[in-house]
């Protein structure tokens, strides 16, 4: 083992040793630096293609939420634990094709969520931007080594109560570009546009529509703002619980939402997030919780559905009444039987 080990040390070394020889060459006959030199040959894309679901991976994705349901965060099974417990192999050849199809859209789904879905709060919203930015500008730098093309990205968070930081990144001479045609240096830019962006009504933005990429679905081009999320969390609620309840519809009552929306109209707003209370959107504080609840909304996750008259009946029942301040202890009897006052009687002592 040990000659083995010294072995390979020396082939390693004397891997490192050509290397070193072949970007020696290459900086010498194309006159750049021996940094840009080895950037361009080995950095690789760190974007990559992923891989469509298959029905392994499907149905370990199935086991997974059904083994480690409840669980706490440490007390969670790992992939391997899962394999292990599982006969993966014997359930696939059991499947039919029904389930298989119902597995691979569910993994589908989970994917799509995960990459598309809103975040439960502004900070993990907020280290989604600065993580996905470290890896843009990572790939944007190498892209510009490989191809020798120049970029320029700048993101900003889209409202005041987001937490995310405002950053830019910059490629070959991109930054001349800025200072020249706009005029000011680019941290001047990146301030300007997170002032434009947390000011801008994002009802009035451009239509993008005529610059998609065929086949790249293109991301909504409105700035969801907390105001905007609250605004349409509303209105598509209102406008279910209208198409629903046709030929008479009714407005949205949350405070008694069992006994008036549920029990007298039978339907029921289904997917309502669990970790969102169940409170009219327009008294939301939580940008988190008005994400969440927009995004099960707009993918139909939150949607009303017909409940059948046992369903209906299953449901709490009105909103509670106050308890009287005074319950328990004992209160005066009023006396129903004092003779009201004659009207022609002169209730005003008289005067001799």
């Amino acid at each position: 083992m040990l000659e083995n080990a010294l072995e390979l040390d020396k082939e390693i070394k004397s891997l490192h040793a050509f290397q070193d020889k072949i970007v020696k060459d290459l900086v010498t006959k194309y006159k750049k630096s021996e940094k840009e030199i080895r950037t361009l040959v080995f950095s690789k894309p760190i974007l990559k293609t992923r891989r469509r679901p298959n029905l392994r991976n499907a149905l370990l994705h199935r086991k997974a939420k059904e083994l480690n349901d409840g669980r706490s965060e440490g007390e969670r099974l790992s992939l391997v634990e899962i394999q292990e417990t599982s006969n993966i192999g014997e359930e696939l050849k059991d499947l039919s094709e029904e389930r298989k199809e119902e597995l691979l859209n569910e993994l589908k789904d989970h994917r799509e969520l995960k990459q598309t879905g809103a975040r439960a709060s502004n900070a993990s919203a907020a280290q989604d931007l600065r993580q996905t930015m470290d890896r843009m500008a990572t790939e944007l730098q190498n892209l510009s080594h490989r191809v020798g093309c120049i970029s320029f990205l700048f993101t900003t968070r889209g409202h005041v109560q987001d937490h995310g930081i405002p950053g830019f990144v910059l490629t070959g001479n991109a930054a001349d570009f800025i200072q020249d045609i706009l005029d000011m240096p680019p941290w001047d830019l990146i301030r300007k546009y997170e002032q434009w962006a947390c000011a801008h009504d994002p009802g009035k933005g451009m239509s993008l529509s005529n610059y998609q990429v065929p086949d790249v679905p293109l991301a909504n081009p409105k700035t969801d703002t907390f105001q905007s999320m609250r605004i349409e969390c509303t209105k598509l609620i209102s406008e279910g619980l209208k198409k629903i309840t046709q030929p008479d519809p009714i407005a949205m009552n949350y405070i008694n939402y069992d006994l008036q929306i549920v029990q007298r109209r039978r339907v029921k707003l289904a997917g309502w997030p669990s970790t969102v209370k169940f409170i009219s959107p327009s008294n939301m504080t939580c940008t988190g919780d008005a994400r969440s609840l927009l995004h099960a909304l707009r993918t139909k996750t939150c949607r009303w559905v017909q409940l059948s008259p046992g369903e209906a009946a299953g449901e709490v029942v009105g909103r509670k009444r106050k308890e009287r301040s005074d319950k328990g202890r004992k209160r005066k009897r009023r006396n129903t039987d004092e003779q009201e006052q004659d009207p022609d009687e002169d209730s005003h002592p008289s005067f001799t």
